[in-house]
């Protein structure tokens, strides 16, 4: 596919912007002065739907996945996962892919001619709470200056893990009720969200932790009444949060522009939405756990110019598609290629695109 199609978000490193405010940390009464220049980024707007008079071609996914990391069998050496949860596409690098390897307490890269050989870059030093540990990883996002914000499910924080870096640097630490499940940075905003849930079923919330010289400053809950939100995306242009609410088997958008903040149903009727991701016309593609075993399409498309009509991207089995009971999480890469993490094959698998226009 070819970048006049849809082209990859775009960032400015050499724009600033420097915005002195006073800290109120929520949970203490303390109160402090910092002045932080943050770094501008460059949002790509979806672009607009043509018209339905327009003849188009439906865009197509192989449906055969190529294995690019893990072999199949959980294990810990630098070619397998063990577990595999959140992954990111650093569409900055490349099209790295990084993956939240849980159950070996890693993050794991692997660069494009990496031959499916992980490099461990957070973690990988055991499960616990030491700053060089990760403990139970549910998601990861990566930003434009390679610092990997970590949900940190099973130690009840959220990190950041700069480049290079040995140690990671612990941004939130939840109440021990409450466990991160997805994280995502707004580069132009330099607001951080994170869907958070008790260890009790049925209660989550989404919350955004606004951030100045990378400390947290001030936490907005946003939607405090959600069941079990786990996978989410952020629209950069106008901070739109769409969240997958797992138990309540819905996709929810939040508006958070400006001061007014509010949520709605968006899409509701699923079985098990893991995650949720969009292309650059603001369809929605939700990926679904255990719904393989029940002939559903793992992977549905959400059509915004046919008014939402649920499309198959991957599956259902009858029609040939892997294997797939697990996935988790999903990105795209600058081609629009489909990465899916497989958490009980232990492996993340590409889906190339085929063709035909996303927009149809």
């Amino acid at each position: 596919m070819t970048e006049s199609i849809c082209p990859p978000l775009s960032t400015v490193t050499n724009t600033t912007m420097t915005t002195t405010i006073p800290m109120e940390m929520t949970t203490t009464n303390r109160t402090t002065i910092s002045t932080s220049t943050l770094t501008s980024s460059v949002c790509e707007p979806f672009k607009q739907v043509p018209s339905e008079s327009i003849k188009c071609t439906k865009p197509k996914w192989s449906q055969q996945g190529i294995i690019i990391a893990g072999t199949g069998a959980a294990g810990s050496s630098p070619m397998q996962l063990k577990y595999p949860m959140g992954i990111f596409i650093d569409q900055n690098d490349n099209d790295a892919l990084y993956v939240a390897d849980r159950d070996n307490y890693r993050i794991q890269k692997f660069a494009q001619g990496s031959n499916g050989v992980g490099v461990t870059v957070a973690g990988g030093n055991g499960d616990g709470r030491a700053d060089n540990q990760i403990s139970g990883v549910y998601d990861i996002f990566v930003d434009s200056a390679r610092n990997i914000f970590i949900a940190d499910r099973q130690g009840h924080r959220v990190q950041r893990w700069a480049e290079n870096s040995s140690i990671g640097v612990t941004l939130v630490d939840l109440e021990n009720d409450y466990l991160p499940y997805g994280v995502w940075f707004n580069e132009k905003t330099g607001d951080l969200y994170v869907t958070e849930a008790t260890v009790y079923v049925g209660s989550g919330r989404l919350t955004k932790y606004s951030m100045m010289n990378r400390t947290v400053v001030n936490r907005t809950i946003i939607a405090p009444h959600l069941e079990l939100a786990r996978g989410l995306f952020i629209d950069q242009c106008n901070s739109d949060v769409y969240v997958a609410d797992t138990y309540a088997k819905t996709i929810n958008k939040f508006s958070t522009s400006g001061n007014h903040e509010d949520g709605s149903v968006v899409f509701s009727g699923f079985e098990t939405p893991e995650d949720v991701i969009s292309d650059c016309y603001g369809n929605l593609y939700v990926a679904e756990s255990d719904v393989w075993y029940k002939d559903l399409p793992p992977v549905r498309r959400i059509n915004m110019r046919e008014g939402g009509k649920r499309e198959a991207v991957i599956g259902p089995k009858s029609k040939n598609a892997p294997r797939l009971p697990t996935p988790y999480s999903m990105a795209f890469d600058s081609q629009w290629n489909l990465y899916i993490a497989d958490s009980v094959n232990a492996t993340v698998q590409k889906f190339l695109f085929e063709g035909g226009d996303l927009y149809c």
